[in-house]
């Protein structure tokens, strides 16, 4: 349509030229028309040229490498802020990955600072200047990296050393508990302080300091505790400093200048794309324009338009799949998937492009289907939609993040664009803006800590040159800070001290690790030692804190002088000790002249243990050596060995003392075992004859219960006969009722050899509880009316009538309480009281106290309560002890010449 025109003009011009110049044409006009029309022709294929040089100015392997390696540099800023964070909360402990990340980030920036030939001049000019912000910011960020590196280092050192240094102090304070509690409670305070980003804490560590400094200790343990405190004070101090670094940190802009270098590069990249696209308009409308104009090439030119197109959609499509980035095509309306590169089906979490072209819809993967509708509103009052974030299913259930362009083509009713998974960008940005949050949180916290740090604090440069200087204590400067700041140590110092620190300085700057150096110098009219922790914090610059350890060092005098009483002390003690190392080999051996070992020449210092014992008792050694390490738990075993054609048994004790050391402690137990193995004989013989003992009662009560039942048979038979009057019924029943009381005598001698052999068992049967109570009250009425006492049962109206509980035991045991009473009693009479109640009692108003009883249901257990009351002579407080022994008799019964009693004996075996 756009040719037919011109076509047209052309038809009729030479019609017109045909009609007013019907004869031959002259040469003139013929060579006019062939130069005219070749002139047409070159001038056509030149400009078809410009155009197709133009269209192709875009370098798409330049554009994807610039755009991969601006990527890049976002996920090492990414990278370089969680290894930060890792390594403040001390899960990096090593900082390599962060020093590696910051040179791939410095070669980055490099490659960047080229950018593609085919973005302008001016887009040239911008992207450099935004990569010179990015990189300013970036050499101020490794600085506050160094920086925080270092002060962490020391923060770590400090975490790492105090819980060693409370172990020691609480270790030399064992007889001291409130030391050892408070240690304890400090370590966990300073511990929860260091994990928390609260200030709540900071107070009580003090006062737990504090009272740990007031709280009496041997001259010993004084310089640890001192040094623990130390420590303390050190994390205290140090970690508001390594968090404000640390805020510092993931404060810089970084990620917004580079989203900024990226949002430049991707408009200056769609200008180029569209310069392209309008040269390559201009190349075809001009090649189709020569085509209609020349009939000869028209065949020959489309051939060859065809076959470039042909190319060109094979490297478009080329471009198209291999692309690091989502293309996508969908239907406006429906948001059906017409095209797809398998970059986009991978984000999806499809394996290729044939699941979702043509069969789904852009609306199934959308978390929030509103963001769908937001999108296509947008793209439909603006033509396009640029950076849209939204979130999205994969086919395997779980959700990403994602950010995609695109534009409207109204005329078709699709829209093409481009997608990006940004899910790790978004969880970097959540943890930074946490971590931000967190940094406020306790920036007051970090301003208040610092002021309290108790060490003096110096920066120096490369020159000795004291840059910074911060005291708390000015009792610790060698001189004023005035006179030391802008000065160099050469200048503040005497020669050979400020070599001495000269040195250190020049050794971290060329290392570029921290280092600690101890050292003595005179501050004032006093020597005082020195530790000091040099750290880099700039390739120019060190960080030198240092404490007063003059303390520890006396300290450290004083044991030293100690060593040789604790040695005497140690020589003192009568068993072997041995200090070995994991590979057997003795470090120290201590023991008396009288202890007796198989070969003292093989025992001592540098000999092993394989050496010293037979072969069999050292791999037995070593076996607990290596336990005793691995569990950190104390190891204790027997061994057996012949010393001079003597047998002797050994108490072993093995526990670990370092990693790589144990102490062994060895005492002679033969005279122990000896004296155990003669109580166990005579444990045994003991046994013997307990058991003899059982089975002669177990048979004489057999023999005895054998004709006592006969005798109770007849007599019932008799009873049931019918032919007595009633005197000889009564005298039967009086007989038969003597009788069961002599077999329940019988039955309590059998239940005592069972109660002594340890083999009583209760046997739970339902049965008549006031049938009981009528059996034993027709028992004992005889004896009683012999007496002329009175026997008296008195029940609560409303006791059970039937109850569960041993039967047998039961009876046993109230006849013996009855039969003991009755047997003791002379006039008077003897009164047995029963009652009952549940085990729980209602409260306040119905308690029993209040005469309101609780009623259990049928399933609840009750306690009834038997209660015998005699008028005997009664039994005297102090020998209520012996009252439950077998065969011994209560002044009372000695008195009167009664017979021991097993009853009281019994009652008191049997189960409850």
């Amino acid at each position: 349509m756009l040719t037919q025109p011109p076509h047209q003009s052309i038809e009729k011009s030479q019609s017109a030229t045909s009609d007013s110049n019907p004869g031959t044409r002259s040469p003139f006009t013929l060579i006019a028309s062939s130069f005219a029309s070749s002139l047409l022709l070159g001038g056509g294929v030149l400009g078809c040229l410009f155009f197709w040089i133009q269209s192709q100015a875009i370098n798409f392997d330049q554009h994807s490498q610039y755009l991969a390696h601006l990527r890049q540099m976002q996920e090492i800023d990414a990278r370089i802020n969680q290894n930060v964070l890792l390594a403040k909360d001390g899960l990096l402990t090593y900082y390599d990955p962060i020093v590696q990340e910051i040179t791939a980030l410095e070669q980055l920036q490099v490659e960047l600072s080229q950018p593609p030939s085919f973005i302008n001049a001016q887009g040239q000019q911008e992207l450099n200047q935004l990569l010179q912000i990015q990189a300013g910011t970036w050499r101020e960020k490794e600085v506050l990296i160094q920086q925080f590196l270092s002060r962490n280092a020391v923060l770590r050192n400090s975490l790492s050393y105090l819980p060693v240094s409370i172990s020691t102090v609480i270790e030399q304070s064992r007889m001291n508990p409130v030391l050892a509690s408070q240690l304890n409670t400090l370590l966990r305070n300073i511990l929860l302080f260091n994990l928390s980003t609260s200030e709540d804490l900071a107070p009580q560590i003090n006062q737990d300091m504090q009272q740990l400094l007031a709280t009496p200790t041997s001259a010993d343990s004084r310089a640890d505790l001192e040094n623990t405190i130390a420590h303390a004070r050190q994390i205290l101090n140090t970690r508001p400093v390594v968090a404000g670094f640390v805020n510092q940190i993931m404060a810089l802009p970084t990620y917004e200048h580079s989203e900024a270098i990226v949002q430049a590069y991707d408009r200056y990249y769609e200008q180029a794309l569209q310069t392209s696209n309008t040269h390559r308009l201009g190349f075809y409308l001009l090649s189709t324009v020569l085509l209609l104009g020349i009939a000869a090439n028209i065949i020959s030119k489309l051939k060859a338009s065809a076959l470039v197109v042909q190319q060109n959609e094979t490297k478009f499509r080329n471009i198209f799949e291999n692309s690091q980035v989502g293309i996508f095509r969908t239907r406006i309306e429906d948001g059906l998937i017409l095209d797809a590169n398998q970059q986009f089906a991978h984000m999806l979490g499809f394996d290729s492009t044939e699941e979702i072209v043509g069969r789904r819809r852009s609306a199934e993967f959308y978390v929030n289907l509103s963001d769908r509708q937001r999108a296509v509103k947008i793209l439909r009052t603006h033509g396009a939609i640029q950076n849209f974030e939204t979130q999205f299913h994969r086919q395997d259930g779980s959700t990403s993040w994602i950010l995609y362009s695109a534009r409207q083509n109204a005329e078709e009713g699709y829209m093409e664009g481009v997608v990006t998974d940004i899910s790790e960008l978004k969880r970097v940005e959540d943890e930074r803006k946490q971590v931000e949050l967190a940094l406020q949180a306790s920036e007051a916290e970090l301003r208040s800590l610092f002021a309290a740090m108790t060490e003096v604090i110096l920066v120096y440069d490369r020159e000795g040159r004291c840059l910074k200087l911060v005291a708390t204590n000015p009792n610790l400067l060698i001189k004023p800070t005035e006179e030391q700041v802008n000065h160099t140590v050469y200048e503040t110092l005497p020669k050979e001290q400020a070599e001495f620190y000269h040195r250190y300085i020049l050794q971290v700057l060329e290392t570029r690790r921290t280092i600690t150096v101890e050292y003595s110098l005179w501050i004032g009219d006093r020597l005082r030692w020195t530790s000091a922790s040099i750290s880099p914090l700039s390739d120019n610059t060190v960080l030198w804190v240092s404490r007063d350890i003059t303390s520890l060092k006396d300290a450290e005098t004083a044991l030293r002088q100690s060593e040789a009483t604790n040695r005497a002390l140690i020589n003192a003690i009568p068993d072997l000790l041995l200090r070995v190392r994991s590979d057997g080999t003795y470090l120290d051996v201590l023991h008396s002249n009288q202890y007796q070992v198989i070969n003292r020449n093989q025992l001592s210092a540098g000999t092993s243990v394989y050496d010293s014992l037979p072969l069999d008792r050292a791999q037995e050694r070593m076996h607990y050596i290596q336990q005793a390490l691995q569990t950190r738990e104390l190891q204790i075993y027997e061994q057996q060995l012949a010393i001079d054609d003597e047998s002797h048994v050994e108490e072993v004790r093995v526990m670990a003392s370092r990693d790589d050391e144990a102490v062994i402690m060895v005492r002679d137990i033969t005279d122990r075992k000896q004296a155990e193995e003669l109580l166990r004989q005579s444990v045994e013989a003991a046994e013997a004859a307990n058991r003899a003992k059982s089975i002669f009662l177990a048979n004489m009560s057999h023999e005895l219960r054998t004709p006592l039942n006969v005798i109770l048979g007849f007599t019932q038979l008799m009873i049931r006969g019918g032919a007595l009057n009633s005197q000889q019924q009564d005298q039967l029943n009086t007989i038969n009722r003597s009788g069961e009381h002599l077999l329940t005598l019988i039955n309590d001698v059998l239940e005592m050899s069972k109660i002594e052999a340890g083999r009583v068992i209760l046997n739970e049967s339902d049965f008549d509880l006031h049938s009981l109570l009528d059996w034993l009250y027709q028992m004992f009425q005889i004896k009683v009316q012999s007496k002329g006492l009175q026997l008296t049962f008195e029940r609560e109206s409303d006791l059970p009538h039937y109850i569960r509980t041993d039967e047998t035991k039961l009876r046993q045991v109230l006849v013996n309480l009855v039969g003991n009473a009755v047997k003791f009693t002379d006039k008077g009479g003897v009164t047995l009281k029963i009652s009952w109640m549940p085990y729980h009692f209602a409260p306040d108003s119905d308690s029993p106290a209040n005469g309101h009883r609780l009623f259990t249901t049928p399933n609840e257990a009750i306690t009834i309560q038997f209660v015998v009351e005699d008028t005997g002579p009664g039994i005297a407080v102090a020998e209520l002890d012996r009252l439950f022994k077998p065969f011994v008799q209560t002044t009372r019964a000695t008195n009167r010449r009664r017979e021991p009693d097993w009853g009281w004996r019994l009652v008191k075996s049997l189960p409850n």
